[in-house]
């Protein structure tokens, strides 16, 4: 409950800074929102995931992990940044 207090008073003190009014209630809704788009970007991105282990003939684990293939993870991370980015891009 402190953190939450906390946050709370910081997120006052950047409103006075830069000469908002926002109240407590339109932090909860924020801060709910963020959660909504990362929860439904983590099921985008699992879907992705499986996705391509279907598409492709092998195995992104074992390529990545096991076979130590830079190739793939890195375009496994830029899955993950893209989708990082659309989840952001969204939220904002």
């Amino acid at each position: 409950m402190e953190v939450v207090a906390v946050a709370v008073a910081d997120f006052a003190r950047v409103n006075k800074i830069l000469g908002e009014q926002m109240d407590e209630s339109t932090l909860i809704g924020q801060v709910g929102s963020t959660l909504l788009y990362a929860f439904i970007g983590t099921i985008v991105f699992i879907i992705v995931i499986l996705l391509i282990e279907t598409v492709t003939k092998f195995s992104i684990q074992k390529q990545v992990v096991e076979e130590g293939n830079i190739a793939v993870a890195i375009v496994l991370a830029s899955i993950i940044a893209s989708l990082g980015m659309i989840v952001s891009s969204a939220i904002g």
